[in-house]
């Protein structure tokens, strides 16, 4: 697994990034992004380099991300960050950098870590909880003044480990977070985690309600990727191996394990990660938002399993998708992407996305070979022996980007020649091969896992869509998207009026989601992505929407 990689950097005090491959004569414009800013969690990200150690693993190798001394602040609170000399830093820095989509937090812990003792009452926790909220709420509305259309994403935390830490310590008094600990009133772990659960369920709340605000909860991930191999010497004396504790919340009497903290030598930290705690960290966070967030104007997962698969030489179609030469035979893949109605304008620039779960044998000079169908290649959309040979509408050895390491992702980026056949007039299908007959194989994940599908990524160009449904109310926004539960409208009339919601499955099986007074409710449907259809007397839109 991917993230075992990042155990064994944690415990070697290492960093391991994947190979990266790419054409010489393919070039790439490199883009910030991302805006960090907050306090000693942003920091150390920053000192990590976290979010460039993680984007490329996902394909992203043209996206970065910008932060410096005054907007990454060890120790610094919410009360810093609403002052002047922050705001007028981040606004001249948004007004510098106009390609910066997206503004990830790191503030809140400070000021509960500082400020609550495990003597309070549940009045007074509720109380500074709730005065927490109010200068995040106003931080995030001054935010958006300087940016109406940036997106903001309330980074979060883990469960911090002080109990076992400073217990084990050789004199626990010198250690240097015993003051933290001590200020708290000695709470254990299952005290200051359930603080911690209670205020990350109410950030989660403001941002179901919100369109420019995200959040990934997963306070017990360390616990889920690392594992608890030592019993501990504390309650509850227990171990659990790793992908055992269930996310969001993990064992909540349980710390994160000490192998994710900070190790400065003579002590552990008790409330910071190591890099490869931050790495596995955001790691998960661009697998439940940034890695679809940071797609441009549309794009499309090839998550139907009959729609997708390998077709061989061999006149075999497998589940597996794979590429190359594998037990002696040619393999190609076939995707399909629901285009069809879903374009607004023509296409100008197109990447597919593929994540690597097994190869062989690959080099330097690795060339993939890309065909497009606008349609299906056989005598149906489904899957069928003839379609390893069928014509195709256009093809072409294609720039690629990205790491090669199992479980990291490639970025094809498509040839100006292929981007007509990927329109609204019908679904696209393509074909992935690679171009020279070899020895090399590659197996990518195949359409199972939404988080891990093939995705089709679009960048419109100037002209509308000759085909778009009629009368589609592009303006209309849902949100939150991706969701766990409900989905919400900004124009609230929506569900007030004569309006027509339909669900689809992406087998366009029609589903009965529940209508309540203000929401759509989709959180008995299975993981996976829908079209939410909304029809009026005078529009029709369609939107794509992802349940995880």
């Amino acid at each position: 697994m991917h993230n075992f990689k990042y155990i064994l950097a944690s415990i070697l005090g290492l960093c391991f990034t994947g190979v990266s491959f790419a054409q010489d004569d393919c070039q790439e414009n490199i883009e910030e992004k991302i805006l960090l800013i907050g306090d000693s969690w942003a920091f150390f990200m920053d000192l990590d380099d976290t979010f460039n150690q993680v984007l490329p693993s996902w394909g992203h190798t043209d996206k970065t991300y910008y932060t410096n001394g005054i907007l990454a602040e060890n120790g610094a609170t919410l009360e810093d960050f609403l002052e002047p000399e922050k705001l007028d830093e981040i606004e001249f820095q948004l007004q510098q950098k106009p390609d910066i989509e997206i503004i990830h937090l790191s503030l809140g812990g400070n000021d509960f870590l500082q400020n609550w003792n495990i003597s309070f009452t549940d009045v007074e926790t509720e109380d500074l909880k709730n005065g927490i909220i109010l200068d995040l709420n106003l931080l995030i509305s001054t935010l958006k003044s300087f940016r109406p259309d940036i997106q903001i994403v309330w980074s979060g935390y883990v469960y911090t480990n002080f109990e076992e830490i400073i217990s084990a310590f050789f004199i626990p008094s010198i250690h240097p977070f015993y003051g933290t600990w001590e200020g708290m009133g000695f709470p254990d772990n299952e005290s200051i985690n359930e603080v911690l659960n209670d205020f990350s369920e109410s950030i989660l709340a403001i941002t179901e309600a919100d369109t420019q605000l995200d959040f990934v909860l997963a306070p017990g991930l360390m616990q889920n990727i690392f594992g608890q191999d030592i019993p501990l010497e504390i309650a509850p004396f227990g171990s659990y191996p790793p992908l055992d504790a269930p996310l969001p919340f993990g064992y909540v009497n349980y710390p994160s394990p000490q192998l994710t903290f900070r190790d400065y030598g003579a002590f552990l930290d008790c409330f910071h990660l190591s890099p490869a705690g931050y790495f596995s960290f955001i790691d998960y966070q661009t697998q439940k938002y940034y890695h679809k967030a940071l797609m441009d104007d549309v794009f499309f997962i090839a998550e139907n399993d009959n729609l997708n698969g390998s077709i061989t030489e061999n006149n075999s179609i497998e589940d597996d998708f794979i590429i190359g030469n594998f037990n002696n035979t040619e393999h190609k893949i076939i995707f399909n992407f629901p285009t069809e109605n879903q374009l607004e304008f023509n296409t100008a620039a197109a990447e597919i996305f593929l994540r690597i779960k097994d190869e062989a044998n690959l080099t330097e000079d690795l060339s993939f070979l890309v065909e497009v169908k606008s349609g299906f290649f056989g005598a149906t959309e489904t899957i069928e022996i003839n379609d390893f040979s069928f014509i195709a509408d256009a093809s072409s050895e294609v720039c690629f980007f990205g790491n090669t390491e199992e479980e990291d992702w490639l970025r094809l980026s498509l040839d100006a020649s292929l981007l007509a056949s990927i329109n609204n007039e019908n679904q696209t299908q393509v074909r992935v091969s690679l171009a020279e007959n070899t020895n090399a194989y590659i197996e990518f994940y195949n359409a199972s896992n939404v988080d891990f599908a093939p995705v089709l990524n679009l960048t419109y160009g100037d002209e509308p869509s000759l085909s778009t449904s009629s009368n589609i109310a592009s303006s209309l926004k849902i949100y939150p998207n991706p969701t766990t539960s409900k989905i919400y409208f900004s124009d609230s009339e929506i569900l007030t009026e004569s309006s027509q919601i339909r669900i689809f499955d992406m087998n366009g099986k029609e589903l009965k989601p529940e209508i309540l007074q203000n929401a759509v409710d989709i959180s008995e449907f299975v993981n996976g992505t829908y079209i939410l259809q909304i029809g009026t007397s005078t529009s029709l839109s369609q939107h794509k929407i992802i349940k995880y």
